[in-house]
């Protein structure tokens, strides 16, 4: 994988507030690595944002592997144990990176198990990363082609019975991809 966009958090070995040593290749961050609780990024979620940051700035290739890098790591956990906030969308990210490289067949896959989120639990998160998703399905080379006309569709129904749109909120992407 190339450079590190985001440090692995590191668990310290030191009673909490004793300065520890930095991750390798990034720097130490008091809130995230020594404060913790809500704040803490485990190793699973600091690739599902590394592969979130990979498609802002419109690289494929390292966006799946940091999203590929976070479903391994959470698919050693048991199932009760693996946040649908990280599982969610490190899975949208890693069908957006496919979409970016051509590969409908790839996304599908990946949105699998997003297919299969309970209507309560998709949050605007989620929506967010499948409105990129769907959005990556105008490009001209997708244009008409009945798989990418299915997934948008899947995507759009998914979405439709979401608390958000159900209540009539809009949730605009954060950053325009």
């Amino acid at each position: 994988m190339p450079t590190v966009i985001c440090a692995p958090r590191s668990r310290p070995s030191a009673p909490s507030g004793a300065p520890t040593s930095r991750p390798p290749g990034g720097l130490r961050d008091e809130l995230h690595d020594d404060i913790g609780g809500e704040f803490a990024f485990d190793d699973a979620r600091t690739a599902m944002s590394n592969a979130t940051t990979a498609l802002l700035l419109r690289d494929p290739a390292t966006a799946e592997g940091y999203a590929s890098s976070a479903l391994a790591l959470l698919a050693d956990r048991q199932e009760t144990e693996v946040p649908l906030a990280v599982s969610g969308p490190a899975a949208v990210d890693l069908a957006r990176a496919r979409l970016m490289r051509g590969e409908i067949e790839g996304a599908e896959e990946a949105l699998a198990p997003v297919f299969q989120v309970a209507p309560m639990w998709r949050g605007s998160g989620m929506l967010e990363r499948l409105t990129a998703a769907r959005l990556e399905l105008t490009r001209p080379e997708f244009r008409g082609a009945p798989t990418a006309l299915a997934l948008a569709d899947r995507i759009e129904e998914f979405s439709a019975l979401s608390p958000v749109r159900r209540l009539g909120a809009q949730s605009p992407l954060a950053l325009d991809g």
